[in-house]
């Protein structure tokens, strides 16, 4: 990579990429960046990182800061989109973003509530059920 004005640019999507794990081909796919070429531009000097290309990063994984990424101030995990570590029913850890793990705990909730709910429904048809049985035998023995 030649030196310039491009060259944290650069550094910071080496850094990125070694944080995700995956080649900049990957990474422009996974982002729905139609030219992976781009990277390639940062990594070559000619150009920095642009806005389109850090809305799609920052979009495919919102835990990575837009300022940080765009700018180089900050630090590059956002806090509130942090990734989290959660044990899996078989025991091994899976990685979530808080954001999704926190969408995942409300409607558990929002389940939890319904379930009750319909139980309490069903409870209500049941007697009610059984108050119009009472009613038609009634209306039998007459």
């Amino acid at each position: 990579m030649e030196g310039g004005k491009f060259a944290a640019d650069f550094q910071r999507l080496e850094t990125l990429k070694k944080f995700l794990g995956i080649s900049y081909q990957e990474m422009a796919a996974t982002a729905g960046i139609k030219n992976p070429q781009s990277f390639y531009a940062v990594k070559a000097g000619k150009q920095g990182i642009t806005k389109m290309m850090a809305n799609a990063i920052v979009s495919t994984w919102p835990e990575i800061s837009e300022t940080w990424l765009v700018t180089g101030r900050g630090k590059m995990l956002e806090k509130d989109n942090a990734v989290e570590q959660t044990p899996a029913p078989s025991g091994e850890l899976i990685t979530i973003e808080k954001r999704v793990l926190d969408t995942i705990i409300s409607q558990q909730e929002t389940i939890r509530i319904q379930a009750s709910t319909i139980q309490e429904l069903a409870k209500q048809k049941g007697n009610a059920a059984a108050l119009q049985g009472e009613a038609a035998g009634c209306a039998d023995a007459v």
